[in-house]
């Protein structure tokens, strides 16, 4: 995927000023307040239950119970599409769009001579993607512009096609900044062409 990725970026770049980054992670978070939510609320309904069916068990036996079924739930909170349903969308929303913050920074999109980075940020435990564009394309350029590049990247990755779908969202950038950053004959590479993975 890296390869593919990193030539639909060269290929973009070609006809723009502007810079792009396609980021892609695993999860923005590791969301333990929900963990521990989750395990909790699983500990305390199967050791109720433990109570239920066997009354007769020292207190001892079901404060074991309690310890197992928390520490399992702790393990079964880590399987992704379970996680998934227990995050709430403010929890969501909060967490990816600060991580895809971070990255920005992280990643210098905010130092290019013109103020045209861009970067293409998907979190897949949360199935959710933020496109932040630099000041300078800001003004040019209307944010909900990003949108509709966003809805057809999540339906690529819906469809479990990922690659595609950023590499389609990548080009699709590029013909936006190629619009109102054309290149020049001096055309720096200000940033790596590379896929971001973590």
């Amino acid at each position: 995927m890296h390869e593919t990725i990193e030539k639909a970026v060269q290929e973009a770049e070609m006809r723009t000023l502007g810079e792009i980054v396609p980021m892609v992670l695993k999860a923005s978070d590791a969301y333990p307040a929900t963990s521990w939510r989750f395990a909790f609320v699983f500990s305390v309904f199967l050791s109720g239950l433990a109570y239920l069916l066997y009354p007769y068990f020292d207190t001892l036996i079901y404060f074991l119970f309690q310890l197992g079924f928390l520490l399992s739930g702790l393990g079964l909170i880590q399987i992704p599409w379970l996680k998934r349903h227990f995050l709430s969308q403010p929890e969501i929303e909060e967490e990816t769009y600060q991580r895809a913050i971070q990255a920005f920074y992280e990643n210098n999109l905010h130092t290019t001579r013109d103020r045209t980075g861009i970067l293409i940020f998907v979190s897949l435990l949360e199935h959710k993607i933020h496109i932040l564009a630099d000041s300078g394309i800001h003004q040019k350029v209307e944010k909900d512009t990003w949108q509709v590049i966003v809805k057809q990247l999540s339906t690529e990755i819906r469809k479990n096609n990922l690659k595609e779908g950023l590499r389609e969202a990548i080009l699709k950038c590029g013909d936006i900044l190629s619009h109102h950053f054309p290149k020049t004959p001096s055309n720096p590479n200000e940033l790596p062409n590379k896929l971001i993975t973590k």
